[in-house]
């Protein structure tokens, strides 16, 4: 090979790899698409067990560096919905980043309702047993699914349960503590439906006006599991 061939060789690499690094950067590769598509089939069969979902689009988000992927459901009033699913990070995608309606098929006055009810009905329950907090319910009610005179209620029932959010601004003196202080919050929202329960404890101070986070604690739990000191982590 002569030394022109070479170089004429190395330009092309050059550009190929260019060209390839420019499109892994925007849109991912084949082999981590494949593991977060799979990862979404697992959760979406684990709440569809009936396999009346399909997914139909898939696109890659750049920034966060995560797949998402767009399905539709079928329920059983002959109603389909569309949602979208977001895992995401990295070379092995396997966190659930979110999974929500889309906005062509959200009832959004419903879900607004719903949200409110539900956040009351949660800071009620902490101020009664004690455990401060500040608690954020969200659910997304799909158009028709139910009818608009319906009341909300702990236990209902729509396709995508709802998210339940606390933050709490207290210092425990370790990860056994907080989690002890989860057990008893989750102990406390038994017999409210919710797909996952997220709570967070950060305590911060204010030094020549820039915030320092002291110590952090933070859990997420889905529905039917319990909590436990490994699900807790921590920014010690």
């Amino acid at each position: 090979m002569t030394w022109k061939k070479r170089i004429y060789l190395i330009i092309a690499l050059a550009i190929t790899g260019y060209i390839l690094f420019f499109y892994i950067s925007f849109n991912g590769n084949p082999i981590s698409k494949a593991i977060a598509k799979n990862h979404a089939t697992d959760y979406l069969e684990k709440y569809y067990p009936e396999h009346n979902y399909s997914i139909k689009e898939s696109g890659y988000n750049f920034k966060d560096q995560s797949y998402y992927f767009y399905y539709i459901v079928n329920e059983k009033n002959d109603k389909i919905y569309n949602y979208s699913i977001e895992i995401g990070k990295g070379l092995k995608p396997d966190q659930i980043i979110y999974n929500s309606l889309r906005y062509d098929s959200e009832d959004v006055g419903m879900s607004n309702a719903f949200s409110e009810e539900g956040t009351a009905y949660i800071k009620k329950i902490l101020k009664e047993t004690k455990l401060d907090g500040e608690a954020y319910y969200y659910v997304q009610v799909p158009l028709g699914y139910v009818d608009s005179r319906t009341k909300w209620k702990p236990n209902i029932e729509l396709p995508v349960s709802a998210d339940i959010n606390i933050y709490i601004q207290q210092s425990f003196a370790s990860r056994k503590e907080f989690f002890n202080y989860v057990k008893e919050v989750q102990e406390a929202l038994d017999g409210i439906l919710y797909r996952q329960l997220y709570i967070e404890s950060t305590i911060s101070d204010t030094i020549d006006d820039t915030e320092n986070i002291a110590r952090a604690y933070w859990t997420t739990i889905e529905y039917g599991e319990k909590a436990t000191v490994e699900k807790v982590k921590t920014t010690e």
